[in-house]
């Protein structure tokens, strides 16, 4: 039986895990409380995702004494698979008592800790750890994600997009983020945007110029719930006009849930909305829930309402043209993690319930809407220094009967050590929207220091 058991040992060893599952299978009929073989076996449980085998069997191994010393680990497993975050910290958190030298329990711990978005203590974490070359390329990046998520921050952000028609829009905004204490965070911005069209037909040429600052305050007000608040002020043709917004962000486990609501944003696009200076007011829910470590569904529903400067009403000279509602289904699968790739694919269904029929002459929103869209999403590290990333996605207008098709293209440089460039790129063929009919081109590029 021993050697036998020793086998099966070396098989797991050699990674050879399914020859060992079948010989661990034949050898318990025979000893089913040997420790051993029980540890293999729920190896073997959590290997394949088996919450139910897994937890049964760390339960005998919980009721043999000798197995006490090395059961925790397979708790801790069991926790990360079933979304248990925070017990998977306690779990980690006993460990790093016992064992406080132990590198791989404190990478461990770093990455609870990046799910339970406690980035201060998951950064000290990860400043220790990337003092260890042996495990500095493999969390630079989560690394990176923690200290975005900490430190000051200022950028410059300039996007360029080239729409259908001649329109032209270029929005250049500066940044800068602190955190006030580690719960609450403060971002200022400044943005200048400027719209322009040439002159087409009938049509007269448009150089509209926008200008702005924009503070964003977000709370995290326990390990399940945030809040946040923003106020934009915009001066448009010598006026302003001020927009407020709210949102709370709950997550826990296999769930999380986005609710919001803006009120008086001046609409940008379609470009008269700024003309005719149109607005809407937003309330929007997003829910998702991962199904298993792979798939994950969600929903997004919208609700706007429009309105506009009555004396640009030329039809009827209302000021409310209506309401739109949106959902829109979806679900994501993980193909691959490293690579990571992943697979998606969405329904959206909306109608503009109008005021009087002529609405949407007066702004030019998308009216009814039923469309089938989806395709791939993935990010490659190359290096420590650089990360691409890309999608690509083919979308279908079932009341317009018309194909798009969405691709764009990410790379993130880092400079210094503190310092990140990002080059974005995006090309969209054969839209049919709010800035036109035709293709469009998105280019944005970013720079960033955290200090």
């Amino acid at each position: 039986m021993a050697r036998d058991i020793e086998e099966a040992v070396l098989l797991w060893k050699l990674g050879q895990h399914k020859e060992a599952q079948a010989k661990v299978t034949m050898l318990r009929q025979q000893n089913p409380n040997n420790t051993e073989l029980l540890q293999l076996a729920c190896m073997s449980a959590l290997e394949q995702k088996d919450i139910k085998a897994a937890r049964d069997l760390i339960a005998q191994l919980r009721a043999i004494n000798e197995a006490k010393a090395t059961i925790r680990g397979f708790e801790v497993s069991l926790a990360v698979l079933e979304y248990d975050w925070s017990q998977a910290a306690r779990l980690l958190e006993e460990e790093i008592l016992q064992d406080p030298r132990n590198t791989n329990i404190k990478k461990d711990y770093a990455y609870v800790l990046t799910q339970l978005k406690k980035w201060p203590q998951a950064l000290v974490q990860y400043e220790e750890l990337i003092k260890d070359k042996t495990f500095a390329k493999d969390i630079i990046w989560d690394y990176r994600l923690a200290l975005g998520q900490v430190s000051r921050d200022v950028w410059f952000t300039s996007d360029v997009i080239q729409a259908p028609e001649s329109l032209r829009e270029y929005i250049n905004t500066q940044s800068f983020l602190t955190h006030i204490n580690p719960k609450l965070s403060l971002q200022i911005d400044s943005f200048e945007e400027l719209y322009t069209k040439r002159s087409l037909g009938d049509t007269a040429a448009i150089r509209q110029r926008l200008y702005g600052h924009r503070l964003i305050v977000d709370w995290m007000a326990n390990d399940y719930w945030s809040l946040g608040g923003d106020w934009e002020l915009d001066y448009l043709n010598g006026e302003n006009s001020n927009e407020v917004g709210f949102k709370a962000d709950y997550h826990r486990e296999k769930f999380k849930s986005t609710i919001g609501y803006d009120y008086n944003h001046l609409v940008r696009s379609p470009l008269n909305g700024l003309l005719k200076e149109g607005y809407l007011d937003r309330l929007y829910l997003n829910n998702e829930l991962a199904l298993t470590q792979r798939l994950a569904l969600g929903d997004i529903i919208d609700l706007q309402w429009y309105r506009v400067n009555p004396g640009d009403n030329q039809v009827t000279g209302k000021r409310y043209l209506g309401n739109k509602y949106t959902y829109d289904i979806y679900g994501n699968y993980r193909l691959f993690s490293k690579p990571y790739l992943s697979m998606n694919m969405h329904y959206k269904r909306g109608h503009w319930d109008k005021t009087f029929e002529e609405a949407d002459s007066v702004l030019d929103f998308t009216s009814d809407e039923s469309v089938y869209y989806g395709g791939l999403y993935q990010e490659l590290p190359l290096g420590s220094l650089a990360k691409f990333s890309s999608s690509v996605s083919r979308s279908y207008d079932q009341k317009r009967k018309f194909y798009s098709t969405l691709s764009n293209a990410s790379l993130e440089l880092w400079i210094k050590k503190n310092w990140k460039a990002v080059i974005f790129f995006e090309y969209d063929l054969h839209i049919n929207g709010t800035q036109g009919s035709g293709n469009l081109q998105y280019w944005r590029f970013k720079i960033e220091h955290y200090f």
